[in-house]
């Protein structure tokens, strides 16, 4: 967090963004109170509300990067970051091994499926930001490319009619699912203790293009879902793995294997980010100055 070294701006978003679509292979409509209609048009609405967001905090620490490392309160701000990242990671490892025991493994345990991920997660975290920045920018060119093949494999069996028309749907709904979207991306809050990595005056800049390319890929996968399953959305566990299940093209059969190796790869990546933080934050938050740092 405060070394001299530094990434690029489109690292850190592409960082980040990796990081987010976690929350897009995890959604469960079963246990929503929300059709898919609904949650389309929340995470358009979720992209400008990200912005609002992000932007006090963007615009303290653009002017002062260092904000937190030089406050004589640093141990406290730092144990409530660790805190949080540490939540954060619970939460992440109780949705993957939720995910994995329904979707893909349903009678293996859950300590073999989870023990190989955090291994897996500290290895990737134990490289540093660089070591990230560079794994991130390989596997966001795989998971752009199959994007665009769901995009491509979906689109015969599309229909707009199974959008219903903003006019018709009930924006009490459609705003709660947009704050909901918010309490899923974490990575807003840990943008801005980025800003001593980035160069000077990027800060801002970087909180735009990922409040963009974040939100407008969970809108592009919610409105492919709503587009294809429409109101059948609802009886489906996780509506995005059973999407990319169900459309095969030509000699490209079983799909759904590539992105779900691509979709475990994306919680790998949101494990090694909230493990890299986290260890940041403890040797911060210890009483004594350690020399080493994030």
């Amino acid at each position: 967090m405060n070394q001299d070294s530094r990434i690029s701006l489109w690292q850190v978003v592409i960082l980040l963004c990796l990081s987010r679509m976690f929350s897009v292979m995890t959604m469960c409509m079963v246990y929503t109170s929300f059709n898919i209609q609904e949650m389309f048009y929340g995470a358009l609405l979720a992209i400008p509300l990200a912005f609002v967001v992000f932007l006090p905090g963007g615009l303290l620490f653009q002017k002062r990067p260092r904000l937190l490392l030089d406050n004589r309160a640093k141990w406290l701000w730092m144990t409530f970051y660790l805190l949080l990242a540490l939540g954060w990671l619970l939460m992440t490892l109780l949705h993957l091994d939720f995910f994995l025991g329904n979707a893909v493994f349903p009678q293996a345990p859950s300590i073999a499926l989870l023990w190989p991920a955090v291994l897996a997660g500290c290895w990737c975290a134990y490289q540093g930001l660089e070591g990230l920045a560079r794994y991130g920018s390989i596997l966001f060119v795989f998971f752009a490319i199959s994007v665009l093949l769901l995009i491509c494999t979906a689109a015969p069996e599309m229909s707009a009619t199974r959008l219903d028309p903003i006019t018709t749907v009930d924006w009490g709904n459609i705003w709660a699912v947009a704050v909901n979207n918010l309490f899923q991306n974490p990575e807003l809050i840990f943008l801005p203790l980025l800003a001593p990595r980035l160069a000077e005056g990027k800060l801002l800049k970087a909180g735009v293009w990922y409040c963009l390319l974040s939100g407008g890929l969970v809108a592009l996968l919610f409105g492919l879902v709503c587009l294809t399953f429409g109101d059948f959305t609802t009886n489906i566990v996780y509506p995005v793995y059973s999407l990319s299940a169900a459309m095969q093209v030509g000699f490209l059969q079983r799909l759904d294997a590539v992105y779900m190796a691509i979709w475990v790869m994306l919680a790998l990546f949101r494990i090694a980010i909230l493990l890299w933080f986290a260890k940041g934050f403890l040797l911060h938050a210890a009483p004594k100055r350690s020399p080493l740092s994030l």
